[in-house]
């Protein structure tokens, strides 16, 4: 490697996130109410930088976004950027957590102390 910066202008950007699937009929449509998309249901929250997003998309939301039906989740934390090492923490501890519940949720885990 030579050391210079690598050039991606001739790539675009592919996501699999259900946000910015969701976003992406938001802005197509001009859909006036941003909170409500027919079987996409979005629970947005931010703690100490951290913006975490569940959503649930139904059968019918399938049809509005183009994502199989079920529960995603997104944290986004762009202090990361920064190498900000308390930061850091904070989204493992966050993602930790989540994915614990989602476990429990769906059946694969039966608590949360079994997994940590």
């Amino acid at each position: 490697m030579s050391g210079e910066p690598l050039d991606l202008s001739c790539y675009s950007v592919r996501t699999d996130l259900a946000v910015e699937a969701r976003q992406q009929v938001l802005d197509q449509n001009e859909v006036e109410n941003q909170s409500h998309l027919e079987g996409v249901i979005i629970h947005e929250r931010e703690e100490n930088g951290i913006t975490i997003t569940n959503i649930e998309i139904t059968e019918k939301g399938t049809e509005v976004v183009g994502k199989k039906p079920g529960n995603y989740l997104t944290i986004e934390a762009l202090g990361i950027r920064n190498q900000n090492t308390d930061l850091q923490h904070d989204v493992e501890k966050y993602l930790q957590k989540n994915l614990a519940h989602f476990l429990i949720r769906e059946g694969l885990l039966k608590t949360q102390a079994a997994c940590w």
